[in-house]
């Protein structure tokens, strides 16, 4: 039974969907944001940060349903929000994201 999705999911994929279209044909974006709340409400701590779990929960949007990718993509956009984390991460998420794509692109998000 399919999950039914709420309206804000319907807009954040019609958003992604028009940033695909923005960022030209052949362009898959995946999105990757974690929170910028102190970990439940204590102080004003840096939220949640990007760990090695997130190296897999990418390789399996990239990959598809079935766990491969038939064909490389024509280009990649990473669109990532995060609080810092674990620096070893990026470099492997800009490997696999090659290994996938022809091209890549990162749209990283700062706050003032």
């Amino acid at each position: 039974m399919a999950k039914k999705s709420t309206a804000i999911q319907d807009r954040r994929l019609a958003l992604i969907k028009n940033l695909e279209k923005v960022l030209g044909p052949g362009t898959r974006v995946i999105t990757y944001v974690n929170g910028a709340r102190s970990f439940l409400g204590q102080g004003t701590g840096p939220g949640t940060r990007i760990g090695q779990d997130a190296v897999r929960l990418m390789y399996d949007h990239l990959a598809g349903n079935e766990g491969r990718c038939e064909a490389r993509l024509l280009k990649v956009a990473l669109f990532l929000i995060s609080n810092g984390g674990d620096t070893a991460v990026p470099w492997r998420i800009i490997s696999m994201i090659r290994e996938f794509a022809h091209g890549s692109m990162f749209l990283c998000h700062t706050t003032p």
